[in-house]
């Protein structure tokens, strides 16, 4: 059995947008204080499970992003597998570990993200995404880049991947095509990284480099959704280049890209820090 205190066990909470799922229910993680997890009933998430330790790790927040960190419990706390050490970021989908119990990390915002992407668009091919990406200029929003980033999207999950491709080859040519000191808007970067690397497969590692190269060189962070879809594509995809990632994870540090955007600068460095821990062993 587990509850939240305060709340009731399988509903999730109005108005919070971050939960950890469990078969007995939906324990919310409301930002602005630390939230610790054990078997004692002072925690605010209780498991009442005898693998369970009294106060078993803690989850606070950077910015509207949470992470997790063992509290010293006695079978440690694991993150997709993996045994954490210090505070590890969580993402929509990652599940914890804590003794015998396995929870999911649940964004419901992406969630229903989700569900308004099903909606279907008027479809572009490629002769029309060539000619609307020749006519478009270097930076701001535009509704044909959304349509196009959206495009990507509904492809990728109705498993077209060629006509994806075409998109992806024409977003990626009309930025490299700007100068490094043209700026891109930082909403359509945002959308079109994440669309970039939600499409990767085996085949287009390459675009994991070319999304790199591409923050790298117009020297900013990436955003929380796009090191989510960092990190899923890299393992679609793990002949990327990693010393290109290492890089541009060392640059940041060093650069003080990073410590200027400050909690989250400290946030995307860990990110990324975790992503390069699950490259293949050489």
């Amino acid at each position: 059995m587990s509850r939240t205190r305060d709340t009731l066990d399988g509903a999730p909470a109005p108005g919070v947008e971050w939960h950890l799922g469990h078969p007995d229910g939906s324990h919310p993680l409301p930002p602005g204080r630390p939230l610790r997890v054990g078997r004692s009933l002072d925690c605010e998430v209780v498991l009442d499970h005898p693998s369970i330790s009294r106060h078993h790790a803690t989850i606070t927040f950077v910015g509207d992003r949470p992470r997790i960190e063992d509290a010293g419990s006695r079978h440690g706390t694991l993150v997709n597998g993996q045994r954490i050490e210090g505070a590890a970021p969580l993402k929509h989908g990652d599940r914890i570990a804590l003794g015998g119990l396995t929870l999911t990390v649940q964004d419901l915002r992406r969630q229903e993200r989700a569900q308004r992407d099903t909606l279907q668009i008027p479809a572009l091919n490629a002769a029309q995404a060539a000619r609307t990406l020749r006519n478009l200029p270097a930076t701001g929003e535009h509704d044909a880049v959304t349509a196009m980033v959206t495009e990507i999207q509904l492809m990728v999950d109705a498993g077209e991947g060629a006509r994806a491709a075409s998109l992806v080859h024409g977003l990626l040519k009309n930025w490299n095509a700007q100068p490094a000191t043209t700026a891109i808007d930082e909403g359509t970067l945002r959308r079109g990284s994440t669309a970039i690397l939600r499409a990767v497969t085996a085949d287009n590692a390459a675009w994991v480099d070319a999304v790199v190269k591409l923050h790298q060189s117009r020297g900013v962070l990436m955003h929380a959704s796009t090191l989510d879809q960092l990190e899923a594509a890299t393992r679609r995809a793990p002949r990327v280049d990693w010393t290109l990632l290492d890089g541009y994870a060392r640059w940041l540090r060093s650069s003080g890209v990073a410590s200027a955007r400050g909690e989250y600068g400290q946030f995307c460095v860990e990110r990324l820090a975790q992503i390069l821990r699950g490259r293949p062993a050489l």
